[in-house]
């Protein structure tokens, strides 16, 4: 569970961590505390692939029920390695060999492609093959991840 104010992200320090799901408040005005709520910030990978309008390029398997909660988007795969964290979804606009030997290193989750972009077959192949997950969006990296942001995925860094 991640917080959320309503209309923008919530400030840290204004309140306690979520403990047990219990909110913990202190300090804070019961007027400005009816103004947030719980939001779970984890999405199956299958609704993700929906939101983001779609298509899976790798078997729909039970990877496609991963849990996501965490995302970041790059084309610098060097960044990747850098501020990915395990378990996440990797947005980019890269369709070559090097996005499938990053995300084996970095234990990235699930792969999407954005702009409509078509990896080939060799890559797809061996994404298969390793259980990795993939699919494409028509859309560009930033509605992209707008979308997600709006569902409460939390970024990588």
């Amino acid at each position: 569970m991640s917080l959320h104010a309503v209309g923008n992200r919530f400030r840290p320090g204004s309140c306690d961590v979520v403990y047990s799901g219990a909110l913990c408040w202190h300090n804070v005005p019961d007027l400005l505390a009816q103004q947030f709520i719980l939001v779970d910030a984890r999405m199956k990978l299958q609704e993700i692939c929906k939101l983001l309008q779609g298509e899976f390029l790798t078997e729909e398997t039970a990877t496609s029920n991963l849990d996501i909660r965490i995302a970041g988007a790059t084309d610098l795969m060097s960044d990747a390695l850098a501020y990915m964290k395990p378990g996440s979804l990797l947005l980019t606009g890269l369709s070559n060999i090097q996005v499938l030997r990053t995300v084996e290193m970095a234990d990235i989750a699930a792969v999407c492609f954005v702009r409509g972009k078509q990896p080939d077959a060799k890559m797809l192949n061996d994404a298969s093959e390793s259980g990795l997950p993939m699919f494409k969006t028509p859309f560009p990296m930033f509605k992209a991840c707008g979308l997600l942001w709006q569902k409460g995925l939390e970024p990588c860094f």
